[in-house]
């Protein structure tokens, strides 16, 4: 049976965890338990992956696939010309939604 619409969450446990609340997959990532995941994942038929900056190195294997990249703690302090990849990612999507970089003092 096809899995259609599920999303998961791939990244440190720390930060991924809070998740499960959500009925969402939740894979814990190291770089010794990538292989793994990456076989668990290609098995599933995700819609959205969302993946902690230090994810997004390694996760080349889903084409098409909807990527939301995020950022870590250390990353969420937003000052100008320093957000992570992440970060960054968030804030352009929230100068669309408001039309300004609300972030920035």
């Amino acid at each position: 049976m096809s899995k259609t619409g599920r999303i998961c969450f791939i990244g440190e446990k720390a930060v991924v965890s809070p998740f499960r609340v959500c009925g969402a997959d939740v894979y814990f990532f190291t770089p010794e338990s990538w292989p793994d995941i990456k076989k668990k994942v290609k098995e599933q038929d995700y819609q959205i992956f969302f993946i902690t900056e230090e994810v997004a190195p390694y996760f080349t294997a889903v084409k098409d696939a909807n990527i939301v990249i995020l950022p870590n703690t250390e990353s969420m302090f937003f000052q100008s010309g320093k957000a992570s990849l992440g970060a960054e990612e968030l804030r352009q999507v929230i100068i669309k939604a408001v039309g300004t970089d609300i972030l920035v003092e």
